[in-house]
């Protein structure tokens, strides 16, 4: 009998000093507009860097702007990892693409430089790895290699 109620008792020690339910049942994000939308801005990193550039960043800020206004009417999924940052990231991006819409006449004036640092800071926040392959820059001649963005920015963890 002693040895059955130290069994139990040594049972739910380890069952509470096991990990948290909420952090072992939390499901992977997948998020695939984000993703969609940190590929067409990396592109277009690749295609700011060109020379001969107007009608390729024409046509890449048109989808980059339709990917942006689909993420924004699609909410913010339920398992963030970080929810109020989240929400903080989704409302700079917001800010970003009203700027950018209002120079779309003129794309080279827009703001562009600053959509992929901040696509890669709400994809952290949300807790999505942002990685790019080397293959991920179709339009123009450079290599990054593999490698996970790291911009310098001083995040909140």
């Amino acid at each position: 009998m002693l040895i059955r109620l130290i069994s139990l008792f040594a049972l739910l020690i380890v069952t509470a000093c096991g990990p948290s339910s909420s952090h072992s049942s939390r499901e992977a994000l997948d998020w695939p507009t984000l993703k969609s939308l940190d590929h067409q801005v990396h592109e277009l990193e690749g295609i700011l860097e060109m020379e001969e550039k107007s009608d390729l960043l024409t046509q890449q800020v048109g989808r980059v702007l339709s990917t942006l206004s689909t993420l924004l009417a699609e909410g913010i999924p339920a398992n963030v990892a970080r929810p109020e940052l989240v929400q903080q990231k989704m409302k700079e991006l917001q800010a970003l693409s009203l700027e950018i819409q209002r120079s779309v006449d003129d794309p080279e004036e827009a703001p562009l430089a600053a959509l992929h640092p901040l696509v890669a800071d709400l994809m952290e926040v949300a807790g999505m790895p942002h990685v790019h392959d080397e293959h991920d820059h179709d339009h123009h001649d450079h290599d990054h290699g593999d490698h996970v963005h790291d911009h310098g920015h001083d995040h909140d963890h």
